[in-house]
């Protein structure tokens, strides 16, 4: 059985890690401040919590192997300096209980499908349906959300 601690790393390698992309991305934003609503949003689409008037409820099911995935992506409409107009994308996940071919389980995007340019409403086999297109933005990129006294700012 996991916990959360299990995914701590230490400050060292935090800080190793930090510097190597950092330093081999000089030209990319080195952090996103992620808003708690768009985390939130992701766990409730997932049913992993449930949000009724600005009560959360829930439980956290261990045996489900619940995850989150992210996508890197780039506005272009922002690109104007360096680092700047980078995303961080957030969609839920479905485990759908089978394996690819190097024995990892494959887990679905929770993502609206379009049909005729429109967002179509899903329904997965986990019974969890999409009204929308489950894709948070997590946009604020550091630089300009710095934290210019952190140790994993180089």
């Amino acid at each position: 059985m996991s916990t959360i601690n299990d995914d701590l790393i230490s400050i060292c390698d935090a800080k190793t890690w930090t510097e190597k992309w950092q330093t081999e991305n000089s030209n990319h934003c080195k952090a996103f401040l992620v808003p708690i609503q768009d985390l939130l949003g992701t766990l409730s689409e997932m049913g992993i919590i449930k949000i009724d008037n600005g009560v959360i409820s829930g439980k956290f099911d261990e045996k489900k192997d619940e995850m989150i995935r992210s996508y890197l992506a780039i506005n272009p409409d922002e690109v104007k300096d360096p680092g700047k107009g980078e995303k961080l994308l957030f969609v839920g996940t479905v485990n759908t209980g089978k394996l690819d071919r190097n024995g990892n389980i494959i887990y679905e995007d929770i993502v609206a499908e379009e049909k005729d340019g429109e967002e179509a409403l899903v329904t997965y086999p986990s019974g969890i349906t999409l009204n929308g297109s489950g894709v948070f933005d997590f946009t604020a990129p550091c630089p300009n959300n710095c934290d210019p006294n952190s140790p994993l700012n180089h």
